[in-house]
């Protein structure tokens, strides 16, 4: 199982890599799907895509469609960094983000 030091280490590793912003972006949304896996008993490290599709419909009705579509490509660059399985990219993961954007366009904010 991978450790949450793991995520520190590579968020250490991309200090001065990418701007402060990103990393900051990226240790947000991070930590938004981390504690969505802590509440299910997931492993936000090593987890199944329909796992991330459902964090995903969780996220549809309550976040903006940028705010969605941000935290899944942060999530995305996490793990191509970490070499891990990119669940953001399975084809259910990005149909669904797909409707959800034509249900709520970008610029609409509840």
């Amino acid at each position: 199982m991978i450790e949450n030091n793991t995520i520190e280490a590579l968020f250490e590793k991309l200090n001065g890599a990418l701007s402060e912003n990103t990393l900051r972006a990226y240790r947000s949304d991070y930590a938004h799907f981390e504690s969505w896996c802590q509440q299910r008993d997931i492993n936000p490290l090593a987890h199944k895509a329909y796992k991330m599709l459902e964090y995903l419909q969780s996220m549809a009705t309550q976040h903006a469609v940028a705010t969605i579509v941000r935290r899944l490509a942060s999530l995305s660059s996490i793990f191509k960094y970490l070499c891990l399985t990119d669940t953001t990219r399975d084809i259910d993961v990005c149909l669904a983000l797909k409707k959800i954007k034509r249900v709520r366009p970008v610029n609409t904010i509840k």
